[in-house]
């Protein structure tokens, strides 16, 4: 399990009553996402294996929050591929934060209908012991973020399922680290 900041293991709101009235500041602390939401696992999936226009087939990602650990499986056609990455905590608070942002799991708006047979996203979270999946295709403002934040992590790595340079997928507070393939299946 990954340690807590200092920040996040302190009652703010206790300590703030138990020094009320003695003239000792209490700093103000927000609730992190981490702490207000309670999730454990973020498992983005998208894409099909199957899919002869798809150029990585289908991609599953697996956050574990209290592990401090990503994982990338990548399937396309009998092609089996695994990574596995350290995720820092920043990573971690701002992914949620941003599924936050979205009110996840509320289905989103979609602008453009699917084209027949094209691959979708389905996005998973475990929290308080209770799992919630959002299932979606097609065009949609909603979730961009998300999306960014998943393929800048598969750029960092996998750069070779993506085209472009890992640059050209960059996206803010996204770092992992020591990313490394752990299979491959022919």
């Amino acid at each position: 399990m990954p340690s807590a900041s200092m920040d996040e293991s302190i009652n703010w709101e206790l300590m703030g009553r138990m020094l009320a009235g003695t003239g000792i500041d209490v700093p103000v602390k927000e609730s992190s996402p981490v702490a207000t939401l309670g999730v454990r696992k973020f498992i983005y999936d998208s894409g099909n294996a199957e899919s002869p226009t798809s150029y990585f087939g289908r991609i599953v990602m697996t956050f574990n929050g209290e592990t401090g650990i990503v994982d990338l499986e990548q399937e396309k056609g009998p092609t089996r591929r695994a990574w596995r990455a350290k995720l820092p905590p920043e990573t971690w608070s701002h992914l949620l934060a941003t599924l936050q942002r979205y009110e996840f799991p509320k289905a989103p708006v979609i602008v453009e209908a699917p084209v027949p047979g094209s691959p979708g996203k389905t996005l998973t979270w475990e929290r308080h012991g209770n799992i919630e999946t959002l299932s979606f295709s097609g065009r949609t403002p909603d979730y961009s973020d998300v999306n960014r934040i998943a393929l800048s992590i598969v750029a960092q790595m996998a750069p070779v399922l993506l085209r472009g340079q890992p640059s050209e997928w960059s996206f803010p507070n996204t770092r992992i680290d020591h990313p490394r393939e752990v299979k491959v299946d022919p």
